[in-house]
């Protein structure tokens, strides 16, 4: 998989890129590459991959700066997931499962970290906040 984490400025050490969640559904592993440092630092952080299972092959990959919280949801339609982080813009994004094309976004008030569906809610956990969405 390290094919995927390749970019075109592979930046230094701490900018390393990693795979911090992946999760399969529906025969395809969504997978969010980031690290955990300013984006000025590695110019290709944060976004989400779409790799088929059988065949490896790449069927997307979102735009940059859209994913980098210790996890994401994948939805029958839709992904949520989230970037931020101290100096940079804080926001909740729902991408295309098909596409990874940005669907929403939401300003947060500070950068997410963790996504819990619990019923029909789903909750933002982020720095210092904790956000309550239903899902519908």
């Amino acid at each position: 998989f390290s094919y995927y984490l390749n970019t075109p400025a592979p930046g230094n050490d701490y900018t390393t890129l990693e795979i911090p969640y992946a999760q399969i559904f529906d025969g395809v592993l969504y997978a969010e590459i980031a690290h955990r440092t300013y984006s000025e630092d590695q110019p290709y952080p944060g976004f989400m991959v779409a790799v088929e299972v059988e065949t490896g092959k790449l069927l997307w990959r979102s735009e940059m700066l859209v994913a980098n919280g210790r996890n994401f949801v994948v939805g029958e339609d839709t992904i949520i997931c989230g970037y931020g982080f101290t100096a940079e813009d804080d926001y909740l994004y729902i991408l295309s499962r098909y596409s990874g094309a940005v669907l929403e976004k939401r300003k947060l008030k500070t950068g997410p970290d963790y996504f819990i569906p619990v019923d029909d809610s789903i909750y933002v956990l982020t720095y210092d906040t904790v956000y309550q969405y239903q899902i519908g």
